[in-house]
């Protein structure tokens, strides 16, 4: 005799219930986005982390409502990690923002599975409460338990080649400070770089992490660093440009691209900002660059920052696009403007993205 099938979770709630859990989930993890950016843009973050860990704790909350108990254990490990932090017993570290955002994407996996009838979730969670667990045992290796956990969550990350000493660290900091000031110089909004930079690393992981990870980042925070030094009448300009306001157009790449040389080990950073305008077929700016001839890391610059402009309003554009839209728009530019391979990846992308944020 066979084994009686559970029930689908659903079953036992009323659908609507479930209805209100799934929004409450997808808008705490919004929320929950939004405070880790005010968090690394923040000098005192000790406010920050207090929001952060209220909304861990309603997420908590509401998943031992719909008996979701071995998720809300997931969540809890969270805290205590948080709790590490708000209390000073060790110093927030970016890479926590990027753990619990690959949780949350876990555990909306997992309850997914829960409400399709599936019932097997303290096997498959198990490591990730232990990896957690480490982390918040054993403060003397914070950090390499840290790195650890990062990496069971997202295995990709280990194939990365990434630029790494103290003196790249100092430049990433400086390149960061100068990209928030530039933003406000432009009239864009402060979340524009950090929204370019998670899309940008999340598209190279997709891609096996071709690209060294903080030259990305360098080459994020500085490639429209030259704008700043534009008129602004030529920023809002919606008439056809002249031929001299195009040549002082096409020099803000070359000046952005010529601080990373100065600092001598951003030269792939510096190739990466060099050629960002340019086109697939030869066509863009400042160097008729074609095809083979422009870098992988300007080719997914280039889609990355297209991607932000079309989807957000700037000074000189008050209407933004939906999503969808811009998709469009990038892929019927495949061979011409934009690079075929990275088209790909950024469609999986999206389809990744906003398929969770539903």
């Amino acid at each position: 005799m066979e084994p009686e099938a559970h029930p689908p979770r659903e079953s036992v709630f009323d659908p609507e219930l479930v209805a209100d859990f799934r929004a409450e989930f997808t808008d705490a993890v919004e929320n929950i986005q939004g405070v880790l950016i005010d968090i690394e843009r923040a000098g005192d973050k000790h406010d920050g982390l207090h929001a952060l860990f209220r909304t861990l704790h309603s997420v908590k909350s509401n998943l031992r409502m719909m008996q979701l108990n071995e998720l809300s254990e997931v969540v809890h490990r969270l805290e205590d990690i948080l709790d590490d932090m708000r209390t000073d017993r060790v110093a927030y570290d970016s890479r926590f923002s990027d753990v619990i955002l690959l949780c949350m994407e876990k555990i909306r996996d997992a309850f997914t599975l829960v409400f399709d009838g599936s019932h097997d979730l303290e096997h498959s969670l198990a490591p990730i409460k232990t990896v957690l667990l480490r982390v918040h045992a054993d403060l003397a290796g914070f950090n390499q338990h840290l790195q650890e956990a990062l990496l069971h969550l997202d295995p990709t990350l280990i194939s990365a080649t990434t630029t790494t000493n103290d003196e790249c660290l100092t430049d990433l900091e400086f390149f960061k400070q100068m990209a928030a000031f530039i933003q406000r110089r432009l009239g864009y909004a402060e979340e524009s770089i950090q929204r370019m930079l998670m899309m940008a690393e999340q598209m190279n992981a997709l891609a096996g992490n071709v690209i060294d990870v903080n030259q990305l980042r360098a080459a994020i925070y500085i490639h429209d660093v030259g704008m700043a030094f534009l008129p602004t009448q030529l920023l809002a300009k919606q008439a056809e440009f002249t031929a001299e306001e195009r040549l002082t157009l096409y020099r803000h790449p070359e000046l952005c691209a010529d601080l990373l040389d100065h600092l001598g080990v951003w030269n792939e950073a510096s190739q990466m900002v060099r050629q960002h305008h340019e086109y697939q077929d030869g066509q863009g700016y400042p160097r008729g660059l074609a095809g083979e001839q422009i870098c992988a890391g300007a080719k997914l610059l280039a889609i990355v920052d297209t991607f932000e402009s079309m989807t957000q309003s700037r000074v000189y554009r008050e209407q933004k696009r939906t999503v969808l839209r811009v998709v469009a728009e990038i892929n019927a530019q495949v061979d011409r403007q934009f690079d075929r391979v990275w088209v790909d990846i950024l469609n999986q992308w999206v389809r990744k993205t906003y398929s969770k944020a539903k």
